[in-house]
């Protein structure tokens, strides 16, 4: 007796043969005789899930981890930069006060928590991580509180790398502007 090979054999799990659902979108129900089967979100590709991953790894667990050995690795005279909130203020370790919100003075830079536009979150995000790259990459960090707090209860900190302030090179890449108090200008255009 030979076999048509056209012919796809039945067996319990016929109903649910991939062939047979192809174009069915997500979420749908699909009626199969006495059972339906009902596609999920678990069927998704491998690959989206490692890419989603990938991104809030590379976003937001590297540089937490980076920010951490930066801060116990680094030779620090006053305070270690701990952590980096947005490109103004950060987490710090002093030996005197422990761990302190900081606010580093003479520049501001555009939000990233609260935001008036989407290109502020934008400027903000791209500050904090040049910041961060001016950060790692220096040789000598040096984090002194002025001894001022501001009206958030920040510590006050003049924030240096490797002997030069950091607000010049941000203001120069347009990621700042020179700032000692009062109105701030808006970065929405």
């Amino acid at each position: 007796m030979s076999r048509n090979r056209k012919v796809i054999r039945f067996w319990r799990g016929a109903r649910n043969h991939p062939k047979w659902d192809m174009g069915t979108p997500p979420g749908s129900t699909r009626a199969s005789g006495r059972n339906q089967v009902r596609t999920t979100t678990r069927n998704l590709p491998r690959r989206f899930v490692w890419t989603i991953l990938t991104v809030v790894g590379v976003f937001f667990v590297v540089p937490v981890v980076g920010d951490l050995l930066n801060g116990a690795i680094k030779s620090a005279p006053f305070c270690r930069v701990i952590s980096l909130k947005d490109g103004d203020t950060g987490e710090l370790y002093c030996p005197q006060k422990g761990f302190v919100t900081a606010r580093f003075t003479q520049f501001n830079t555009p939000e990233v928590f609260s935001p008036q536009c989407f290109s502020e979150r934008v400027k903000g995000v791209a500050a904090t991580q040049y910041l961060r790259w001016m950060l790692w990459t220096a040789n000598e960090i040096s984090a002194r509180p002025t001894g001022q707090v501001d009206r958030y209860g920040r510590e006050l900190v003049a924030l240096a790398v490797d002997g030069k302030g950091v607000a010049r090179p941000l203001v120069e890449a347009g990621l700042a502007e020179f700032y000692d108090g009062g109105l701030r200008r808006s970065w929405c255009e």
